[in-house]
């Protein structure tokens, strides 16, 4: 059963007289049972069944209110990890649809056809094949030809796909794909996950769901892990929270979050702080001695903007 779905019946039975607003069964849900029976052929068990069936029920309501992803044994290929974690994601909204679900293995299919073939070459006489023959099938003498060699989807260790998101002429598309896949277990990579969900360009798998609800998601997502210490992400949900994107607006939560990113270096979020107070508004206080705290901080950190200010209002940097 699908976590809305769990939950929340966990939530009726304990409390009958509350009246709850009902989930109901919809395709995500089916979704999430499509990664639960794909985990299922891969692994050869039922899901949890590591627990003791006279609580069972209880045991799996508590793994999944934190979140638990079913784990895989090392001899379950990476793409078919990748596929199940996505349509198992905790969250309806990040859950693959159905047609993307049978693309994906769809494309798995034709690498293993494409294998095949290249397989069956080993059949045919070699002098049916001109003298370059290793070289047209790029292997050498050295090279072992193994399923491995052609069925690859490459995913990148999360600093790895951080570096290629930075790089001025990185794959965007690879790095996504990167952040996805580690998502549910590196809270670094849910933080970029998030920010792709903010930011859809270059990915046409973002581009086709509705900006509201792809904002939505961003936000959810960096509270969560802004929530769980990630300073970038404090930083993206506090200016969301001030600008009311994607979120009910609050400038005092706002700084909450301002101030821990701040706490944690981020030179982006002083500057913002030392901003907010130096000029008062949007229901903060105006504070010159605080805002000129932050603002040299900003600067002393070589943000460029927040020297500006410094400048600008004569305040002292050094």
């Amino acid at each position: 059963m699908a976590p809305e779905k769990l939950l929340l019946d966990n939530d009726d039975h304990n409390n009958n007289d509350a009246k709850k607003k009902k989930v109901p069964y919809d395709s995500k849900c089916e979704i999430y049972s499509v990664g639960t029976l794909l985990w299922e052929i891969a692994e050869l068990k039922k899901p949890h069944s590591d627990l003791h069936k006279a609580d069972m029920l209880v045991s799996i309501r508590k793994r999944v209110s934190e979140r638990y992803s079913l784990p895989f044994s090392e001899d379950v290929p990476i793409e078919w990890r990748s596929i199940v974690t996505r349509a198992m994601e905790f969250e309806p909204a990040w859950r693959r649809n159905i047609s993307d679900i049978c693309r994906d293995f769809y494309n798995l299919s034709q690498k293993v056809l494409s294998y095949d073939s290249i397989s069956s070459l080993e059949f045919s006489s070699i002098n049916e094949y001109p003298e370059d023959y290793d070289e047209i099938l790029s292997i050498d003498d050295n090279q072992s030809v193994t399923p491995s060699s052609y069925i690859t989807i490459t995913i990148l260790p999360v600093e790895d796909a951080i570096r290629t998101h930075k790089s001025k002429n990185g794959n965007k598309q690879l790095a996504w794909q990167s952040f996805k896949h580690h998502s549910s277990t590196n809270l670094e990579a849910k933080y970029w996950l998030g920010y792709y969900y903010y930011h859809d360009k270059e990915i046409p798998e973002l581009q086709q769901i509705d900006k509201k609800e792809r904002i939505k998601t961003a936000v959810e997502i960096f509270k969560e892990t802004a929530d769980k210490g990630n300073p970038s992400a404090q930083l993206r949900y506090g200016i969301c929270l001030w600008q009311g994107e994607g979120v009910k607006a609050n400038s005092i939560e706002a700084l909450k979050y301002l101030k821990s990113a701040a706490d944690s270096g981020n030179s982006a979020a002083m500057y913002i702080i030392g901003k907010a107070y130096w000029n008062g508004g949007n229901g903060i206080s105006q504070d010159k001695r605080q805002g000129a705290e932050y603002l040299q901080r900003a600067a002393k950190s070589d943000h460029p903007k927040a020297r500006e200010m410094c400048i600008a209002n004569k305040i002292p940097i050094f």
